[in-house]
Formats: structure tokens, sequence, C-alpha cells
């Protein structure tokens, strides 16, 4: 995914926006998904950082597979942060983490991938902020993701570049960036929605629906998109839409580090919005 500041400024306060809303069941699910893969690892951190960890949905589920970490909370949107429930939340982008080197033994991120404007950056910070012989563990969405939505978006005269990394280009990308022995695998899920208000909900929740109205709004305006939406309406087959999506998941190991860049720290860039562990 290729963009700029001013997007970053603009998912972080359309994530604002959301912070009060419902929608969390699709990164509840990718989080599962995400657990169920690792569930065959020994490994017991003492420091996990949650990285892009949205409104704390998958906070519980987290502290019951690794019950003895403390886990930091980082997330670009402070009014999410301020959703959960652990002491530990650090509002910063994930690319700059106001995080020391080798302070985390776990780096958890689910779903924040297709969001990073720069991955070989953001897997730079991981290497940093992750001791040697330490686990990014990661879920995102693959480029076949969302396909009924693009289809209907192209109906509409509107060809939408697709962003997301499919599964040996991600394998490739962390090989390239230092980590070792990556597994990744691949699930495909389909969700049915009653109604398109909450598809968009959960979407939008998600992170999917920021890419996509982020993506359309200087190409399609108001009233085209309201035309996707009767179109997504005349989709629907027995009171249902169906929704396809690609869950990357992954792991993979910090190897012995030759070079570290610079962490946040010595830049003098600071986190948004801090509470001290």
């Amino acid at each position: 995914m290729s963009t700029g500041p001013s997007t970053s400024w603009a998912i972080r306060k359309a994530f604002d926006r959301l912070a009060h809303g419902t929608g969390d069941a699709l990164s509840v699910e990718a989080a599962r998904r995400l657990l169920d893969h690792a569930a065959a690892i020994e490994f017991k951190p003492e420091r996990i950082a949650d990285i892009g960890s949205g409104s704390g949905a998958v906070e519980g589920d987290l502290k019951t597979r690794f019950p003895r970490s403390t886990i930091l909370s980082v997330d670009h949107s402070w009014r999410q942060l301020s959703r959960h429930t652990g002491a530990c939340r650090i509002q910063a982008d994930a690319c700059y983490l106001p995080l020391k080197e080798n302070g985390a033994d776990l780096a958890f991120s689910n779903l924040l991938l297709p969001w990073i404007a720069r991955p070989k950056l953001w897997l730079g910070e991981i290497q940093r902020i992750v001791r040697t012989g330490g686990l990014l563990l990661f879920s995102s969405l693959g480029p076949s993701s969302l396909s009924e939505l693009r289809q209907i978006w192209l109906k509409q005269g509107v060809e939408l570049p697709n962003p997301l990394i499919d599964l040996q280009a991600l394998g490739n990308l962390l090989l390239e960036s230092g980590f070792r022995d990556p597994v990744l695998e691949t699930d495909r899920l389909s969700v049915r929605y009653r109604d398109i208000d909450t598809m968009f909900e959960e979407l939008k929740s998600a992170g999917a629906g920021v890419w996509l109205s982020h993506r359309c709004h200087g190409l399609a305006g108001k009233e085209r998109f309201l035309s996707f939406r009767r179109a997504c309406e005349a989709s629907m087959r027995a009171g249902r839409f169906e929704l396809s999506l690609e869950l990357i998941c992954g792991h993979a190991w910090i190897a012995p580090k030759t070079r570290l860049r610079s962490g946040p720290g010595e830049d003098g860039a600071m986190p948004l919005h801090y509470l001290p562990c």
C-alpha cells in the first residue's frame, strides 16, 4: 500500500470516529484464527507489544493465550485506546514506535499490515523492538478479499487498485527484512450480512471500510457512493449479502541482528499519547 502522511492522518481520524462503534466481529474472528495458528508454538513471552491494537476487543483472548505476559497496547487512535482495560496504552505510528530496542518478546499484529504505507519500514521497527529469538505473530488480508465489492465498484466505473500483499510476496518480504523461518497459511472466510449498514460498520471497524472510502473518495463522490450502496443492496440473495475474505495468518522469528535502525527516542520522535506501564 503506497500512501503518504496525509493518508496516515486520515486513517487515524477515521478510526477515531469509529471508536464507539460495535463492529469488532471481523477483528475478533481474525485474532481467534491467528491465535489458533500459534497454538502449537512453544513460546512464553514476558512482554507483548500489541501493534495496532484497535479497541482492545482481542485483549482478553491474548491474555488467555499468554496469561503471564505484560501487554503493551499500541495504536494510532487514542479514542480506540481509551476503550482498553489494560494499564499500558501508547498512541503512536506503527512505523515509529516509542519503544526501546529488544524491549519485547513478541510483536502481535492483527489486521494491521494492509494499512501500513511502508511495510519494510514497519518490519524494521519490529526487528528493532523485539529481542533476538523473539516472535512476530500477525494476520493480514490477502488480495482476493472483498472481491464482491470491487466488482460492484467496477460496474460503477471505478477501478480500485489492490494494495494487499499475497502469501508468497509476504513470505519473501519477511525474509528480505531479516526474519527467519516464516510460516504462513491462508484461510477463506465467507461472511453473510443481513443488511448493508451492518456490513459497512464491520468493515470500517476492521479497517477495510477505511481503505475503500479513502480510495474511492476522490473518484466517486457522494452520489456515486450512494449508487454503489444501492448496487450492494440489489446484489443481496435471500436477504443476505455474501462477502469473501482471504485471511493470512503467519509468524516469523527474529534472527540475530547485524544492524538496527535508530529508534524514535534517538531521532526526537515521541508518542502522541502515553500511559506508562
